[in-house]
């Protein structure tokens, strides 16, 4: 396989990558902002509860953000060392 192909087939991957966790962090955002109202209905138990949960689900958003961020500014140094992300610890985890 050339050079070439490889390192499309590189590009392509980081793109797709890049892709998954955008939707993890949407997903994550969107959940979170979902369990707000709900909390805001509920009694005052299982809103504290809900509201734990959307929490964990604000800090997962920005634990993925800030890895998007550091592979943005990778990218833009020339790194070819970009840490990937698989995000299976917060995937698993919710579904």
């Amino acid at each position: 396989m050339s050079k070439a192909i490889a390192a499309r087939r590189r590009a392509v991957e980081r793109r797709r990558q890049a892709l998954e966790n955008l939707q993890r962090l949407a997903v994550q955002l969107e959940t979170a902002s979902a369990l707000d109202p709900r909390a805001d209905r509920s009694n005052p138990t299982l809103a504290t509860v809900l509201r734990e949960r959307a929490e964990e689900r604000r800090r997962n958003a920005e634990v993925i953000r800030a890895h998007l961020d550091s592979q943005d500014q990778a990218r833009s140094a020339g790194s070819p060392a970009a840490v990937t992300f698989s995000g299976w610890s917060l995937r698993n985890r919710y579904q």
